[in-house]
């Protein structure tokens, strides 16, 4: 029975600790918990909070400095500060507020008191507890607003906050005001939180600020081994941006390619290619990464193609390695497409790699990703061969072929420039196609536009994708249009109807506008007739 009262009891101290939190602009209820709680320092710090943001309003100030204080005296000093400073000042903005710190400071309530609550309440359970901490941290001092920025973008933005003006503000810190914002990144309520999603955040965060601090590269290679994958991945991204080329930082990054998230491996060759180029040390990486390929480990064989292809290095050693990995039937799925991917990148287009990459797309029995992997490296080669063409052209009519494959085989025609009326047709049947999904209608509208053959069929087809129900598609289309230039009353009045659709999706607008003006651009005579119709 003593149990459940102490548990009831404890139940009601957090609900009465939350409520005080969330009514810190109703004076009477505020003051009503304060006087239950007052000696509690959560409460100080909560009513300094409040006393920041009071305005001008004299009165609450001193009924909140009667609350955390005790003595008279001291009180009457406060007081009397309190006045003198509203007396130079109308206190109504931010900067004018802080001159009260002068005053708390003087009598041992600081900012840091502040932000150290305020920081502990972004682990708090409740979601509404932690928005309003990065709230009221945005309206402290610097510190406050880059550790707002550090904890949670989306909600930092939404309480008026620039995430990129965060990463500014940190990067100028120097001195005392540095170390203390280390400390709080690297402290228990940032990095080390049990809140997977923050340990995420700071991790991109210190990758952001760029701070190449030994503390700061020991805490993400400990990430790097984090229990969560998308916080491993995050560390992994960060020690990238960091560009520090020592041999722990490189030796961890070559033993994450093996995570078995992809996520992990992804981003671990990415991190190795940005500090291979950065410190020019590609071969060296190179020589380490290679013996990878033909492990007989299929998470490190995935995570080594990945790497070869950030790497950017082209050598005959390396391209017969991953051509070794794309043509093995017995190969896993995910090590083919690395491998294709990666041969994509390199930008090796012998004959044999593109010979290798149309038949994997050509093989039916082949999974779908390792397809449009191997047609979206074809589309960077740009090699318009007959056998890559119809390929190409093949996965894109097929209508049992995954939607993701044809996508890739629309875009990889848009890139190669090939205007043959088989490729036109093609892309504007999959464009007229009621059942084909949009994503692929997206892209051959695209393709379409960089083709430039702007033949009536074409046209027509583009012109009808304007009242597609999806915006992406109309979207695509506008701008096709606009790259064609055809300037028929049939396509200006379409354009001019999106553009003046008050209900229609603003990129679709602008779209709309901007094709409008890339055809009064080559076709002078038609530019007053736009700009009536357009007004």
């Amino acid at each position: 029975m003593l149990g459940e009262i102490a548990k009831t009891g404890k139940q009601r101290a957090d609900r009465e600790k939350r409520d005080l939190w969330f009514k810190v602009d109703i004076k009477e209820r505020v003051e009503e918990h304060a006087r239950t709680f007052r000696n509690k320092d959560w409460v100080k710090n909560i009513l300094l909070v409040v006393l920041l943001n009071s305005g001008t309003d004299i009165n609450k100030i001193k009924r909140m400095i009667s609350l955390i204080t005790t003595s008279e005296e001291e009180r009457e000093k406060i007081n009397k500060a309190v006045e003198e400073v509203f007396s130079k000042s109308n206190a109504e903005n931010l900067k004018e507020r802080e001159k009260l710190w002068d005053v708390f400071e003087e009598f041992g309530i600081n900012k840091e008191e502040i932000i150290n609550s305020l920081v502990k309440m972004l682990n708090d359970k409740d979601e509404n507890v932690r928005k309003r901490a990065v709230e009221y941290l945005m309206s402290v001092n610097d510190l406050g607003y880059v550790l707002a920025g550090a904890f949670n973008k989306e909600w930092f933005e939404k309480s008026g906050g620039d995430y990129n003006k965060a990463v500014e503000v940190a990067k100028k810190m120097e001195g005392e005001e540095r170390e203390k914002l280390i400390g709080y990144l690297l402290g228990e309520y940032f990095i080390k939180s049990e809140d997977d999603g923050i340990r995420e955040r700071t991790c991109k965060f210190l990758g952001d600020i760029g701070f190449k601090d030994e503390e700061i590269i020991k805490t993400l290679l400990e990430r790097l081994k984090d229990k969560k994958e998308e916080v491993r991945a995050a560390s992994a991204k960060a020690l990238g941006e960091l560009g520090v080329a020592s041999k722990e930082v490189i030796d961890a990054l070559i033993g994450a390619l093996g995570d078995w998230y992809s996520d992990v491996k992804k981003a671990s060759a990415e991190a190795l290619g940005k500090i291979a180029k950065k410190n020019k040390i590609e071969n060296e990486i190179v020589e380490r990464i290679l013996p990878g390929v033909n492990s007989t480990n299929l998470e490190e064989r995935w995570g080594a193609c990945l790497a070869l292809g950030e790497l950017g290095a082209a050598s005959k050693e390396v391209i017969d390695a991953l051509l070794e990995r794309l043509k093995d039937g017995s190969e896993k799925p995910g090590v083919k497409e690395a491998a294709a991917w990666a041969l994509g990148e390199l930008g090796a287009a012998s004959k044999e790699v593109i010979n290798a990459l149309v038949k994997r797309l050509n093989d039916k029995k082949e999974e779908s990703w390792v397809k449009k992997a191997s047609a979206e490296a074809l589309g960077k080669l740009g090699v318009p061969n007959d056998e890559v063409i119809n390929a190409l052209i093949g996965r894109l009519k097929d209508k049992d072929e995954y939607s993701d494959v044809r996508t890739a085989a629309a875009e990889a025609l848009g890139e190669l420039g090939v205007g043959s009326d088989e490729v036109i047709n093609a892309l504007v049947g999959r464009l007229r196609d009621k059942n084909e999904e949009w994503w692929v209608k997206e892209a051959s509208a695209k393709a379409l536009g960089n083709l430039g053959v702007a033949s009536k069929e074409v046209i027509d087809a583009l012109v009808k994708a304007l009242d597609y129900w999806v915006s992406d598609v109309k979207k695509a289309s506008a701008e096709a249009l606009g790259k064609l230039g055809v300037p028929n009353d049939e396509v200006i009045n379409a354009l001019i109807e999106r553009l003046n659709d008050k209900y229609e999706d603003y990129d679709v607008r602008k779209a709309s506008k901007k094709a409008l003006k890339q055809i009064a651009e080559k076709h002078p005579e038609v530019r007053e007739k736009i700009k009536r119709l357009w007004f």
